[in-house]
């Protein structure tokens, strides 16, 4: 039986490619707002799908409403022209896009290099479905007004590059649609008296990831805000970057109904509370993670007001600056708040508490980084005081520092003024990075400090300064003596030897009284059996054994009558 053969044809069509245009239109002085108008809808009529057209030139004397009108189709607008309204000028709107793109087939309007200026009106109204409004290059926007925008959107919005946004009174960005994404990576978004953006949709997410966004508001304008109390659980404000946020003048930096995370290098600021209660750097009812390297300070009211749930962890910090409280757990959106400080976070005060709640079902739990606050004691720190009342630390470190004793200047590894929980913790004064603070550590947890204070370096205006330890390194003993006999008290009292390892704990190590060699190893001699035991005595002084410590550096504390002073010791 022959073997049939199926032969599968494929019809191939050829259908028409669809190149897209470059179409340019001028702007002129000469031409009226109607004029324009008309050329650029009819330029719009007669487009392709993906064309783009380019407006330039410029035009300071608009007496009206632009209105672009795209229908259904899709057009990508770049303004570079300079376009202003004149004194006259009494309309809502300076610019009005209008039409109904398709989903994922939107249309744009972006603002590059060019500039839009107007007074009392919105400077852009995107009223047309997926409309994007975008803000590049050297793009300028400004405007004034109560309850006007420099844009005007139910839609997304994208700012970059070098573009400067501002308004006097109002908002620079309103965005009032459901599923709004709000993109700011750079640029400059300035409200002398409103909000830098506002956002009312059900779904709205802003992301900023550079760039500097504020206010010089006199009272609780926000610089950043998502108002509804009805936002979807996937509603967010994501700071990240090298974005700063900053409240100059009386009002929040953040206030969100739903969650915020700051992370990177982004920072949230606010100066000052006014005459608002509320008032916070971030003010947030759902949840907020503070992560990277991220900050968030205030100088009045709180740094964090929250009223469900806080994390801060990696090497980010929480400051609260003079009066300010660094975090507040409010009552309100949950039964029970959590506080969790995790990594090498660090959450500090100077002159109230740390972490305070008035919610009794509130938790905090400190699993690494530290809490710090100015006081004589821990209960000056946190309000959370015991298991009872909801704390827990694992390998974290709560710190006060009793600046009210007056000391400004301090040696290094004292523990003077310093307060420490829990018991397995250790802080002392230290420098760092030609810093003067407090060095902190529990367990593999460590970290440091910064204050206004004068620490003194090892050795440094120590009149022990001349004792010497040694040999360095060493293997197991070391031997502790002065050139100088005014500088060592060895039998009129006791002195003491403390050995600290680099995480500021103290070790176990025996030390006795003896003779063994008083200057340099230079001249030594060594015993029959060799090693540091075996060099021959000449001199009164303390040997120490470390033999039983791992390998590492360590730190010898030596106090007498005369004085106190910290060595280096290297342990192989």
């Amino acid at each position: 039986m022959k073997k049939k053969l199926l032969t599968l044809f494929i019809l191939i069509v050829a259908l028409p490619t669809v190149w897209a245009t470059n179409i340019y239109y001028e702007i002129t002085q000469e031409k009226s707002v109607s004029q324009i108008q008309n050329e650029i809808n009819a330029i719009i009529e007669t487009s392709s799908q993906g064309d783009t057209i380019t407006v330039t030139g410029s035009k300071t004397d608009a007496d009206a409403t632009l209105t672009l009108s795209y229908g259904y189709s899709r057009v990508y607008f770049i303004w570079q022209a300079i376009y202003k309204s004149n004194s006259s000028f009494t309309a809502d709107n300076l610019i009005r896009l209008s039409g109904n793109s398709f989903p994922l087939m939107g249309s744009t309007f972006e603002l590059a290099d060019g500039a839009l200026i107007t007074e009392n009106a919105n400077a852009i109204n995107a009223s047309g479905t997926n409309t994007l409004v975008m803000v590049s290059g050297e793009g300028k926007i400004a405007t004034s007004g109560d309850g006007y925008s420099a844009i005007l959107t139910d839609w997304d919005v994208d700012i970059k590059d070098n573009a400067q946004l501002t308004i006097t009174t109002g908002e620079v960005i309103t965005s009032n649609g459901n599923k709004a994404v709000i993109t700011v990576s750079s640029g400059t978004l300035t409200a002398t008296s409103g909000n830098a953006i506002v956002a009312f949709g059900n779904e709205t997410r802003i992301y900023i990831s550079g760039g500097y966004l504020s206010n010089d508001a006199d009272n609780r304008y926000p610089v950043v805000v998502i108002p509804n109390s009805n936002v979807l659980p996937f509603a967010v404000i994501e700071v990240s970057g090298n974005a700063i946020i900053q409240a100059k003048g009386m009002g929040c930096g953040i206030i969100s109904d739903t969650d915020v995370h700051i992370k990177g290098n982004a920072q949230v600021i606010s100066n000052d509370a006014g005459s608002d209660n509320f008032s916070a750097s971030v003010r947030v009812r759902k949840s907020i993670q503070v992560s990277g390297n991220a900050k968030v300070t205030a100088r009045e009211g709180y740094a964090i007001l929250c009223n469900g749930y806080v994390s801060v962890f990696d090497s980010a910090k929480v400051e609260a600056k003079e009066n300010a409280i660094a975090i507040f757990m409010g009552s309100g959106y949950t039964q029970i708040s959590t506080v969790s400080v995790m990594g090498k976070a660090q959450v500090t005060a100077e002159n109230n508490f740390a972490i305070a709640h008035n919610k009794q079902n509130t938790i905090f739990s400190l699993y690494n980084g530290a809490v710090f606050a100015y006081g004589k004691d821990i209960s000056d720190v946190t309000v959370f005081t015991s298991l009872d009342t909801g704390y827990y630390t694992s390998g974290g470190v709560v710190l006060a520092w009793d600046k009210e004793a007056g000391n400004t200047n301090y040696e290094m590894f004292s523990t003077e003024d310093i307060y420490v929980f829990p018991e397995s913790a250790t802080a002392y004064w230290d420098k760092k990075d030609g810093k003067y603070g407090i060095s902190y550590a529990n367990r593999e947890n460590t970290g440091f400090i910064p204050l206004d204070v004068i620490v003194l370096s090892i050795n440094e205006n120590k009149p022990l300064s001349n004792l010497k330890v040694y040999p360095n390194p060493t293997t197991g003993v070391i031997y502790i003596s002065s050139e100088q006999a005014d500088e060592w008290t060895s039998g009129q009292v006791d002195e003491i030897f403390d050995v600290y390892d680099i995480f500021g704990r103290k070790q176990k190590a025996e030390s006795r009284k003896g003779k063994f060699p008083s200057n340099s190893l230079e001249g030594w001699t060594r015993s029959g059996r060799g090693g540091e035991e075996g060099w021959q005595p000449q001199a009164d002084g303390v040997v120490m054994d470390i033999s039983h410590l791992p390998a590492g550096i360590y730190f010898v504390k030596i106090t007498t009558t005369a004085g106190e002073v910290v060595k280096k010791v290297v342990k192989e």
